[in-house]
């Protein structure tokens, strides 16, 4: 069942702080994939080959929904072009207290539009899937990992 919103679910577009997209509702899943990413190195004399750490990634997806609003029927279309706007830039996902110190960037933002109003012109529902690529500002080590960064 999805609830509403306590203001503390969002995202913030971080070259404009004061523009933000509160979540209509919380998501029904919250996926973070945390990958290494390894090289195998030959070494003269062994029989299998040493692995070295090269690198990470840090992948997050969910889906946001909107439902039309009596009073702006256009919601829904502006929400998610507001998504799609995000493109390219740094942002800021606030899910509680889950990433309040990592910085992330938008991959992808897929939209499904249902229920098409014929009489007024609009989408009352949008499905978006979102899937972010965390993009620390520094290198981060093992501690800041496990501080929330």
């Amino acid at each position: 069942m999805k609830t509403q919103p306590q203001e503390k679910y969002y995202i913030i577009d971080i070259d404009n702080p004061n523009e933000r997209l509160a979540f209509q509702y919380i998501p029904q899943e919250f996926k973070h994939n945390a990958t290494a990413k390894n090289q195998s190195v030959e070494i003269v004399g062994r029989s299998n080959p040493q692995i070295h750490y090269t690198g990470g990634d840090d992948k997050v997806s969910f889906t946001l929904n909107f439902h039309a609003k009596k009073e702006d029927i256009s919601y829904v279309t502006e929400q998610c072009r507001w998504l799609q706007s995000l493109r390219g830039k740094d942002i800021k996902l606030i899910f509680g207290n889950l990433y309040q110190n990592t910085v992330f960037a938008l991959d992808n933002a897929n939209i499904t539009y249902s229920n098409f109003n014929v009489a007024f012109d609009y989408h009352e529902i949008a499905s978006v899937e979102l899937s972010f690529t965390k993009n620390p500002i520094r290198s981060l080590t093992s501690n800041d990992i496990r501080n929330g960064e």
